[in-house]
């Protein structure tokens, strides 16, 4: 074999290697790139509750595998007892739990030292707003948690200002909390959470006790927060018309994750609904019964679509 023969096999093996290490070096960017999207981990958790005589342990969630990504919009859903609202407590670190782990951007809860800022990261607004209210006055409300952080009160107001208006109720910054309603009630719930500037906010069935109104707001907020601020939102609900705002959801029963996927996954499948025992739909019962009688129409929980999609099927006389 010549020289020059022995020179090209040596090029060709080079290029060989360089495209290899090419591979594997955007490989590895891309698990970085996903691991670093990665807000909240869960991994293995296991949770149990012994009975008030302490003779009965009773397990509510079982080897939960789960990883919640940066700017998701999820829904978690589930029928009362599915654990639900048990595994969203562990979030951040209201539970803490059994066996597992749940990493919030690679930081256990289990750190006590690093508790603080995990709450700080990850916001919590509950079901009942007055539960959550400590003050008397709105913006005296959203301002508690800044100022137990030893913040400089200028940046408490602009925080409080900032927060207020991203919930459209900085209008009523010196209204009396027991003026409010139920709906403007749990958006200054969520403005406090706000000023803490977390980067997810979790949201135990938030609007269950609002009119169709105050549920209305009160779910644009959390849509705005996600898509102009890149805020994680994560609602436990039960009620399927909240469905059209998650990104994803997360089905759970008798303490166990059953399904992780999108809308579609849920409509596909009718005995999905009742096995979750989920409010009914008035665009679902429609579109359901039409197809009983051999008229299909696109399944979907948005109203407006419901009916534009209805206008079509009669302009085109079916």
């Amino acid at each position: 074999m010549d020289i020059r023969s022995k020179s090209c096999q040596g090029k060709e093996r080079f290029k060989i290697e360089k495209t290899e290490e090419k591979k594997i070096n955007v490989e590895k960017t891309k698990e970085e790139k996903a691991e670093m999207e990665k807000l909240i981990s869960v991994r293995n958790l296991t949770f149990s509750r012994y009975s008030e005589d302490e003779k009965e342990q009773h397990i509510i969630l079982k080897d939960i595998n789960l990883d919640i990504n940066k700017g998701e919009f999820i829904a978690i859903l589930g029928k009362n007892g599915s654990g639900k609202s048990t595994l969203a407590k562990h979030f951040n670190g209201i539970l803490l739990p059994d066996e597992g782990e749940i990493l919030v951007e690679g930081i256990s809860t289990k750190n006590e030292d690093k508790l603080c800022d995990i709450r700080q990261k990850i916001g919590m607004v509950f079901q009942n707003p007055d539960n959550q209210i400590v003050s008397s006055v709105v913006e005296e409300d959203v301002a508690f948690g800044p100022e137990n952080l030893g913040l400089p009160t200028e940046e408490i107001i602009k925080k409080v200002e900032k927060s207020l208006k991203a919930v459209e109720m900085y209008d009523f910054r010196k209204s009396s909390l027991d003026m409010l309603s139920g709906g403007q009630k749990q958006r200054v719930a969520i403005a406090g959470v706000l000023a803490m500037e977390p980067c997810c906010i979790i949201l135990d069935e938030p609007t269950s006790m609002l009119d169709p109104k105050g549920r209305k707001d009160v779910l644009n907020t959390l849509l705005k927060l996600n898509k102009d601020n890149g805020t994680t939102i994560v609602l436990i609900t039960h009620n399927t018309e909240e469905l059209i705002y998650a990104d994803r959801i997360i089905a759970m029963e008798s303490g166990s994750i059953f399904l992780d996927g999108v809308l579609k996954d849920i409509l596909s499948n009718k005995a999905y609904s009742k096995t979750l025992g989920l409010d009914s739909s008035q665009c679902l019962d429609l579109i359901y019964r039409l197809k009983e009688k051999g008229i299909n129409l696109p399944e979907t929980l948005d109203e407006g679509e419901c009916v534009n999609n209805l206008f079509k099927l009669v302009k085109e006389g079916k």
